[in-house]
């Protein structure tokens, strides 16, 4: 009986569970898609924790409205997040991935750049995922 019970269970193959950090990835697929349909500033401002920290920046910490004023109004952001953490609480973590950039340069013209991106994350009370820190490195 023990044989005819664990070969069925080794015939039944591996039983994976979804990975915990798919939570990140799909948050960071929601604040992109909103970025497509509605544009960069809004889309920043929905999925922004109430305080963020923005390195390299003369202002270190922005609260979510300003990222409505922060993107030119002909400014686009495509992005696809390629890999996810969760940290062991469950509360925090990361994406990283690639976007493009278009929009204008400081002469007007027509303008894209491409980067690598991460993205930190942190669950909120009501359970939502907001990021805290969102930033690039340019990538030719």
């Amino acid at each position: 009986m023990k044989r005819a019970i664990l070969s069925t269970i080794l015939m039944a193959g591996p039983v994976w569970a979804a990975d915990p950090a798919d939570v990140l990835k799909d948050a960071d697929r929601a604040f992109a898609s909103l970025s497509a349909r509605e544009g960069p500033g809004p889309a920043f401002k929905a999925f922004a924790a109430p305080i963020v920290l923005v390195p390299n920046s003369a202002e270190p910490h922005i609260a979510a409205e300003a990222f409505l004023t922060r993107f030119g109004p002909d400014t686009k952001i495509a992005w696809e997040p390629d890999e996810a953490q969760i940290s062991a609480g469950g509360d925090m973590g990361f994406t990283m991935g690639h976007a493009t950039i278009t929009g204008r340069d400081r002469d007007g013209k027509p303008a894209t750049s491409h980067s690598r991106y991460v993205t930190i994350w942190r669950k909120q009370a009501d359970g939502s995922w907001k990021f805290v820190l969102d930033g690039g490195f340019p990538q030719p």
